[in-house]
């Protein structure tokens, strides 16, 4: 069988907001930027030399950075860094995060979401260990040297009635009412893919929203249309108006 070869980029799309007039909806046309991709294979040598994917987005105050998962010839992925002044140009800033020794990351660690509460970046992030995916945390006083305590915040719910039964990933958290609040992509073994939401008081223990529908999602496949084969990648904010808004990656069958 012929092997195809796919290559990953991380591009650069500008949505330019058309204001309200006569009470229209707002419209979003998107702009590709001429130069795109701003992040291709290779990018930091061979760290990054097979894919680049997974890119989260940050504002420090001085620079915009970039957290991504970095892939290697060897296939193992690491968190990178990049940073910018325009969103345009963007600098190699090295590793973030390596996969760890003998424990829970040793396989992988990927799909990187950054917050800062009170003054500490917490990242949050994809864990392998070749048998199971989970959502593990390290946090850092200055999102760039992450050498402190990781630790696995959430896990499969190993329940063959639920959505997450055999593994969890690609977080999103937001920090809102003193709360933790994480959507993630949970693993069942089916071709399904649905996302779940779990909380917490200090980022550290997560507690599951039990739901009744769905295996216990709380976003999953939607009525036969872009989206009938669930969800992934799901990305959540707060809006001006303190609702939570969310993209996510749909999938049709």
């Amino acid at each position: 069988m012929k092997k195809i070869l796919l290559i990953t980029y991380i591009s650069l799309i500008l949505l330019l907001v058309i204001p309200v007039t006569q009470g229209r909806r707002p419209q979003f046309d998107p702009f590709y930027y001429p130069e795109h991709p701003v992040i291709t294979p290779g990018f930091q040598g061979n760290l990054d030399s097979s894919y680049v994917k997974h890119p989260e987005l940050f504002w420090d105050g001085a620079n915009f950075r970039i957290y991504y998962t970095g892939i290697d010839w060897m296939g193992v992925s690491r968190i990178l860094l990049a940073l910018s002044d325009n969103l345009v140009d963007w600098t190699p800033a090295g590793i973030v995060l390596e996969p760890g020794g003998d424990t829970f990351d040793k396989d992988g660690v990927s799909a990187p979401e950054i917050i800062k509460v009170d003054g500490i970046y917490h990242l949050y992030y994809t864990a392998s260990n070749g048998q199971w995916f989970q959502i593990a945390h390290v946090s850092s006083s200055d999102g760039i040297n992450f050498s402190g305590q990781r630790n696995i915040v959430l896990g499969p719910s190993y329940n063959s009635e639920r959505f997450d039964s055999i593994g969890v990933g690609n977080p999103s958290v937001i920090y809102h009412n003193d709360m933790f609040h994480m959507v993630y992509r949970g693993y069942d073994g089916s071709p399904w893919r649905r996302l779940g939401l779990a909380t917490s008081s200090d980022g550290l223990e997560f507690t599951r929203l039990m739901v009744d529908h769905d295996r216990g999602a709380i976003f999953g496949r939607g009525p036969k249309g872009f989206d009938d084969g669930g969800a992934d990648d799901p990305e959540i904010w707060l809006g001006n108006d303190n609702s939570v808004r969310m993209l996510y990656t749909s999938l049709h069958y």
